[in-house]
């Protein structure tokens, strides 16, 4: 898998050195313990029962044979979850990085559901060729606090389709003689004298629906999020319904970046890097 992005280079990198530290640790001390058993066993076996012993010896070949095709299944299907679990990791990267751009346009439960499709493989394939049970217990305690976050309701839901909408909006917003400028750009006023007002409707706003108050407004933040996602994808993020082509193009034009993307070798399906 190509890492192109800082999200999968992180969930490459940390379950990497999980693996060379198991394989440092644990693992080395198996090789200390097996060699010692295959030095030692022999010798107590010949001692106790030589012709139980022989037996054991003419299967050897057939176990280690066994042994190896189970190391070579085992690899090919641990790289594969690997690859699975670097681009779940880069959905939920990219989400946390992204919080408030996810939260303004509501889109938590887009989210999840291309959360869900990254992982429904994982859980598929942990079910087919799951081990470790020895491991439950820990298992059992890591569930229980990750199920712990999960079912963590928040005190404002964006989902809830409860609430009114507006035929218009309209807010009583005003400014007077606001200056602004940033701390390390001291001779560079952002906003000189600015007076503005704005009249409400005089509508209170938490009786709102949320999803689509918030689509009424736009966020602005001091630098861009992108996600791993095509220009397209990434443009119609911000809307509930399936975004039309023509509406992608208008908002583009009006960004004056329609002739940029469209130079671009594959157009508005040039995956953006993050």
């Amino acid at each position: 898998m190509l890492l192109s992005n800082c999200e999968a280079i992180f969930a490459s990198l940390s379950t990497d050195a999980l693996a060379i530290k198991s394989l440092v640790g644990d693992v080395s001390v198996l090789i200390v313990q097996n060699i010692a058993t295959m030095t030692v066993g022999p010798v107590i076996a010949f001692t106790a029962n030589w012709m139980l012993a022989l037996i054991i010896l003419a299967i050897s070949p057939m176990m280690l044979i066994d042994a190896f095709i189970q190391a070579k299944f085992q690899a090919g299907f641990s790289a594969e979850t690997k690859e699975m679990y670097e681009e779940a990791s880069q959905v939920a990267n990219e989400a946390i990085g992204g919080m408030r751009t996810v939260a303004s346009f509501c889109a938590e439960k887009k989210v999840m559901d291309l959360y869900s499709n990254e992982t429904s493989s994982c859980y598929l394939s942990s079910y087919c060729h799951g081990s470790g049970h020895q491991q439950g217990n820990k298992a059992k305690v890591s569930a229980a606090s990750i199920l712990e976050i999960l079912d963590n309701k928040p005190k404002i839901d964006s989902s809830n389709n409860e609430g009114t909408t507006l035929s218009s909006v309209d807010g009583d917003i005003e400014f007077e003689c606001v200056s602004f400028k940033y701390p390390n750009r001291p001779n560079v006023p952002i906003l000189k004298g600015l007076c503005l007002n704005i009249p409400s409707g005089k509508v209170e706003i938490h009786k709102l629906k949320l999803s689509w108050l918030r689509q009424q407004m736009g966020l602005v933040g001091q630098e861009p999020i992108l996600f791993n996602e095509t220009i397209h994808t990434n443009i119609a993020y911000g809307k509930q319904e399936q975004a039309s082509e023509e509406e992608i193009i208008t908002a583009k034009k009006a960004a004056n970046a329609h002739n940029f993307i469209y130079a671009l070798s594959q157009g508005y399906d040039t995956k953006t890097p993050t």
